[in-house]
């Protein structure tokens, strides 16, 4: 129904591997030689606000609120609000979604091989969303991971396990994602269940797993990052 009736080639891939196991922005400029891990962005302060914003199917005739927080305990940015798949309204173009979406900034990401997240949810599948300069807003990467709920975590999503979409739908002949083009970040909810989330993050990394042998770390998202066939989508 609403944005997921429009988007369930997306959302079935996403369950099938989940159920299985330039508003100026910063500029991150990074080193060729290998490391381990390097910070994108962390929220030192409460004008790290400034540098993301929310979206979510009001503008589209929906019922959803989402707001951005700061929490000056944990440094962190605190996304939250009530999802709502309300179709009451005959005007209403999608619904069922919220987002927060960080302005843009370079980040070159190309001797890294997976992005980390200190992250706190309520235990919904999330989905991390990231744009790269080579295409509009409307195309993503997007990758769908779950952590503990209600206490901080760490999630690791590979580069490779991020599927490109257009406007939520995979697309078939997508390309591999370039770590070294990216220049936004973002977190979605579409889960289709109505009620109050929450997601808090402290942190966004990039990281070299091969540098760092993570096992602690775990990725709960679009499983090998291949291309399904007609089968896998519907």
């Amino acid at each position: 129904r609403g944005f997921l009736s429009k988007t369930h080639v997306m959302w079935s891939r996403g369950w099938y591997n989940f159920k299985k196991q330039l508003s100026a922005g910063p500029v991150v400029h990074l080193t060729r030689r290998q490391r381990e891990s390097t910070t994108l962005m962390s929220f030192p302060t409460r004008a790290s606000l400034d540098l993301w914003r929310t979206n979510d199917d009001r503008s589209l005739g929906g019922h959803s609120s989402s707001e951005l927080d700061y929490d000056e305990e944990e440094k962190a940015l605190r996304f939250h609000g009530t999802l709502s798949g309300d179709l009451t309204n005959t005007e209403v173009e999608q619904s069922g979604f919220a987002a927060m979406v960080s302005n843009t900034g370079i980040y070159d990401c190309d001797t890294f091989d997976a992005l980390e997240l200190d992250i706190k949810t309520d235990g919904r599948p999330y989905v991390s969303n990231l744009q790269i300069d080579a295409f509009s807003s409307e195309h993503l990467y997007q990758a769908m991971f779950a952590s503990s709920p209600n206490e901080w975590d760490t999630v690791l999503i590979p580069f490779r396990g991020y599927t490109q979409t257009f406007r939520g739908r995979v697309l078939l002949d997508e390309l591999p994602l370039d770590p070294s083009r990216i220049v936004s970040f973002g977190f979605l909810l579409a889960d289709g269940t109505d009620g109050p989330f929450s997601l808090s993050v402290r942190t966004i990394s990039a990281v070299n797993t091969v540098v760092r042998n993570r096992a602690t770390s775990r990725y709960t998202g679009f499983g090998d990052g291949k291309t399904p066939n007609s089968a896998d989508l519907y």
